[in-house]
């Protein structure tokens, strides 16, 4: 039996979109508080590295990823983002069934017939007023979709930033998005070692190549990361310093490489918002999530202070 590589992970998921794209209902677009478990109970992935596979189809320009629903804190809402690949014929055909939608929706809320296009154009200011209802997660939709159909219509042969979604290109920057990736092995729930970043030791920070030398577990790590936080982050970096406090609910450790300015960088703040964000979306599945919600507010707090400072 062939081994299971990052490849076959990637491009199972994105089959997984693909097929989910092209049923003709209104579950067709997969959305992450559904599609997350049942990529997770399908291929045996682990709930945290879900995410990292599909940013190497959205960077690679192989799907689109945007969101459907916007966090309200005050209303206990999380976000909620939805997936479609980048091919325009399945774009259209998602337009056409979800642009009926639209209009049924809009008849029903408001007694009133209008096109499509005229009932984006009418709510185009107030779209946040129907955050988390079926109207506005359908209008949101059809307002993406009709983005993504513009930037595939264009003719890549001729427009600079449209080449970034030839075949060409895509399929170049697939391989160097997978490359990027952790091994294998723990990216799965079956996982009995952390990673081992392929290749050389002398991997740079700033190649977003996430690190980690020969270590018994994430156990190791952490026990790592709190003996010399300075030493870690430079070895490690940023983003795998993050994913591994995080995935093991080590919030407090943020807190103190933020507050006492372990992380300088603006961009480095900004993958820890990002993994903040993240977290977030997990909270409905992710009951334990709940008892760090004061870490987790705390930290969030300190990383937009010191990104507006």
């Amino acid at each position: 039996m062939k081994e299971l590589t990052v490849t076959d992970l990637v491009l199972n998921i994105f089959d997984e979109i693909e097929k989910r794209n092209k049923r003709p209902d209104n579950r067709a677009i997969p959305e992450t508080d559904e599609f997350y478990p049942y990529l997770e109970k399908k291929f045996n992935i682990r709930s945290d590295a879900i995410e990292i596979l599909l940013e190497v189809l959205v960077n690679s320009h192989k799907i689109f990823s945007f969101e459907i629903i916007s966090e309200d804190k005050k209303k206990y809402v999380n976000a909620k983002e939805g997936f479609v690949i980048s091919e325009i014929n399945v774009i259209r055909n998602l337009l056409n069934f979800f642009e009926k939608e639209l209009v049924r929706l809009y008849f029903e809320n408001f007694e009133v017939h209008l096109s499509p296009m005229k009932i984006v154009k009418a709510i185009s200011g107030s779209l946040k007023e129907y955050n988390n209802t079926p109207f506005g997660r359908v209008a949101n939709i059809v307002v993406k979709l009709v983005k993504f159909e513009e930037i595939l219509k264009v003719d890549y042969a001729y427009v600079r930033d449209a080449r970034k979604f030839s075949p060409e290109w895509k399929e170049k920057k697939f391989e160097e998005e997978v490359e990027k990736c952790p091994q294998v092995e723990e990216l799965l729930k079956s996982e009995k070692k952390p990673i081992e970043e392929k290749n050389s030791k002398d991997v740079k920070i700033n190649n977003k190549r996430r690190r980690s030398d020969t270590v018994s577990d994430s156990e190791t790590i952490i026990n790592t990361f709190q003996k010399s936080i300075e030493k870690s982050l430079a070895v490690y970096g940023v983003e795998f310093y993050t994913r591994i406090c995080f995935r093991e609910y080590k919030f407090n450790l943020m807190v103190k490489i933020v507050a006492e300015k372990f992380v300088n960088s603006k961009n480095d703040l900004l993958i820890i918002k990002d993994h903040i964000k993240r977290v977030r979306s997990h909270s409905d599945r992710d009951m334990k999530l709940q008892k760090f919600a004061k870490e987790i507010n705390r930290l969030e707090r300190l990383v937009n202070e010191r990104l507006k400072s």
